[in-house]
């Protein structure tokens, strides 16, 4: 939840500290953010889910989301909170921080925060860069269940991971994604079953194509 406060005037005290600039405060037992009000008006989606007690439900958004989203709206950057403890290895620690990042570009996107979802298309590319494709493909499936089928970004990107990981149908079925164990990463298969029929078929049907037309240029020549 964002709790919005007022900045500070004549009449009054606000809750945080009035410079502008500052860092946002975290209230860790009720997952509050406060946020000055003159920073929420450069987000008019969000300005105008203020209620009347000053507050903003902001359902299915995490507070590391929220960590992100706050902070971006004070300091321009992006800032990615600490998701895992110490004792979790490093590959652990980039897919959790590429879940939180995806769900950065999605509540950017549902409140036109643009500045917002290019960071957090930089940070994507960034982490996952650092994974397996696979580990990457884990990543969007927990963070996109029900992935936004207008956002063509990330459609482009879900289909790159599908084209390094799974070349080919014969790829797909002898990987270890069918199993159990591996039940998470079966993200878009349907996806990317028809995309690999589709390109084996556009594979098959080119060289008859191109043997159909030189057979007809050939009988256009044996006319003239």
């Amino acid at each position: 939840m964002l709790q919005v406060v007022m900045d500070v005037t004549s009449g009054g005290e606000s809750k945080v500290s009035p410079a502008r600039r500052a860092p946002p405060l975290l209230e860790e037992r009720h997952q509050e953010f406060y946020l000055h009000r003159l920073e929420l008006k450069t987000v008019p989606k969000l300005h105008s889910l203020v209620s009347a007690n000053n507050e903003i439900n902001m359902p299915g958004v995490s507070a590391a989301v929220g960590h992100v989203l706050v902070n971006f709206l004070y300091k321009a950057f992006y800032d990615v909170p600490a998701l895992c403890e110490d004792g979790h290895d490093t590959k652990e620690r980039d897919a959790e921080w590429l879940r939180c990042s995806f769900d950065v570009h999605a509540t950017a996107r549902q409140y036109g925060i643009d500045s917002l979802v290019t960071l957090a298309q930089n940070d994507i590319d960034s982490r996952a860069g650092r994974l397996e494709p696979s580990e990457a493909l884990a990543a969007v499936k927990k963070a996109c269940p029900l992935p936004d089928t207008k956002d063509e970004w990330l459609r482009n990107y879900t289909r790159t991971l599908l084209n390094v990981t799974y070349p080919s149908v014969e790829a797909f079925l002898t990987s270890t994604i069918m199993e159990p164990a591996h039940a998470e990463e079966t993200m878009s298969i349907t996806e990317m079953l028809l995309r690999t029929a589709w390109q084996d078929l556009k594979c098959e049907v080119h060289p008859k194509t191109l043997a159909s037309a030189e057979y007809c240029s050939a009988l256009r020549g044996a006319t003239c």
